[in-house]
């Protein structure tokens, strides 16, 4: 799976670097399994994934800024995926029992 996506995401953004992509990929699959509580990741979730990843990849060099007022001098920063990400995550949730 992680190849594909990798080539999917290369479609997407040519100038990307591959290495950084692997990255995102790694992290991106954590944060899937930790909030959805599986131990592995379904095939079709391929696309939720991409799209963590493309999330991910818009912020660096922003590192989390939502938003910036210069005259105000106020900044504001994302500190969780949107809500868009975590409605498609939640569609994957599985239970975890004791």
């Amino acid at each position: 799976m992680k190849e594909r996506l990798i080539e999917k995401l290369l479609t997407l953004v040519p100038n990307a670097k591959q290495e950084v992509l692997e990255l995102l990929i790694d992290r991106c699959a954590d944060d899937f399994l930790n909030e959805c509580c599986l131990d592995e990741l379904p095939g079709r979730a391929e696309g939720v994934l991409a799209q963590m990843v493309m999330w991910h990849y818009n912020r660096i060099g922003g590192e989390g800024l939502a938003s910036q007022s210069y005259s105000g001098q106020s900044e504001s920063y994302l500190t969780d995926y949107p809500a868009n990400l975590k409605r498609s995550m939640r569609r994957f949730r599985g239970l975890k029992t004791l």
